[in-house]
């Protein structure tokens, strides 16, 4: 018994796939995957209207005004980070019509750069939001794509194209990995280095990992 549920993460160990997939439990795995997407075969969770008002929505997402490409930076080639945050949204900052106060070390970030305000969210926990940052992947509507392992492997991932243009990536979690299939998708991804709370023993942490404010 503990806190997150065990999956196939709990085993990873190497950037090695097959070295991985080795020593996942098969009878384990089955039973787990079918777990996961047992919902999926009782109805379409995806058919919310008429195909003809989905595609008339769809068309006018992705229309294109005007095809240009614009660069944001002054440097070919900079160093670039993301902080990924669960639980924020526009009450917290005050420059999007939120509080004043609560989050002055981002506002010094969005005096200095861009800051990109048509923006919506892609589900609502780790697992739903990290591949959609980094593999372009919408949550879905019922479980994670980074729980199905089959899947997964086949997903891009923004951390293969920055070890291809001679990045050094590096990838770090203030909680365990094992949480909602991260480990596995992470390790697939060849990230140079991966550090968890595991990893920093000498900071208090609460159920969920380490604090925000000692990161």
């Amino acid at each position: 018994w503990q806190a997150i549920p065990i999956n196939e993460g709990e085993v990873c160990f190497s950037s090695n796939q097959c070295a991985n997939d080795a020593a996942i439990n098969p009878l384990w795995n089955l039973i787990h995957s079918f777990i996961e997407t047992r919902d999926a075969s009782y109805f379409n969770a995806y058919r919310a209207m008429d195909d003809a008002d989905a595609e008339k929505i769809f068309k006018e997402l992705y229309a294109v005004q005007q095809d240009t490409t614009v660069s944001l930076f002054k440097i070919a080639k900079p160093n670039i980070c993301f902080i990924i945050l669960e639980s924020w949204h526009a009450d917290l900052i005050r420059s999007l019509g939120g509080y004043e106060g609560i989050t002055p070390n981002f506002e010094k970030l969005t005096d200095s750069g861009y800051l990109f305000t048509n923006v919506l969210s892609s589900g609502y926990v780790s697992d739903q939001g990290i591949p959609a940052i980094l593999s372009a992947y919408p949550a879905l509507t019922i479980g994670s794509v980074i729980n199905q392992t089959e899947k997964q492997l086949n997903m891009p991932c923004i951390g293969q194209n920055f070890s291809k243009m001679g990045y050094y990536t590096e990838f770090f979690y203030g909680g365990q990995l094992i949480y909602g299939g991260i480990k596995n998708y992470i390790y697939h991804n060849h990230f140079n280095s991966v550090t968890e709370r595991k990893n920093l023993p000498q900071l208090p942490s609460g159920k969920m990992g380490i604090h925000d404010s000692l990161t």
